[in-house]
């Protein structure tokens, strides 16, 4: 049974920032481009941070998922 630890909390939190940093990387350049056509078709950038808030807790929810199943870090428990 994996015991509870403070540094194990940090490190899932940890994992989770790092997960939600690197959808934020993949995503802003698509946010550019929406940001450039914001006059023409303001509902671009609409659409583009619902997908955006989806994505990103569905990433988070998925993170939980794993720490739940495999203890922090992805180590099998």
């Amino acid at each position: 049974m994996h015991a509870f630890s403070s540094t194990g909390a940090a490190a899932a939190v940890l994992a989770g920032l790092l997960d939600f940093t690197r959808v934020a990387v993949l995503v802003l350049p698509a946010a550019v481009v929406a940001n450039a056509v914001w006059l023409r078709l303001p509902w671009i950038m609409w659409l583009g941070m619902v997908v955006y808030t989806c994505w990103a807790l569905v990433l988070l929810a998925g993170v939980h998922i794993r720490n739940a199943l495999y203890g922090p870090g992805g180590r099998p428990l």
